[in-house]
């Protein structure tokens, strides 16, 4: 089903961005996936939280983000799935998957 496919991939974003310790990687990845409409409000959220982290050239943690999402209205966000390791796609390869599913 599409729907279920295009939430793996946001997910597997996800994971790469909180997973990649490179600040140029993460601004180049946030820049691209930028305008994309996540399919979920959680996802919306959390990529929300990490495009703050990298605008302030701070890098990427479960300690930020939640910080960053709880400033924005939502406390209760989950994050244990977007710090649960990359399923071994690069960050640029998941962009890539995910843009590409459009």
């Amino acid at each position: 089903m599409k729907c279920d496919r295009s939430a793996l991939l946001e997910i597997s974003v996800l994971r790469a961005l909180c997973g990649c310790g490179d600040l140029r990687r993460l601004r180049d990845a946030v820049e691209r996936v930028r305008t994309h409409e996540w399919g979920n409000a959680d996802h919306s959220v959390v990529f929300g939280a990490i495009r703050e982290c990298v605008e302030r050239g701070a890098v990427v943690t479960r300690e930020a983000v939640i910080g960053m999402a709880t400033r924005a209205g939502f406390p209760d966000v989950e994050l244990a799935e977007y710090f649960a390791g990359g399923d071994g796609l690069s960050l640029e390869e998941a962009v890539e998957k995910l843009l590409a599913a459009r």
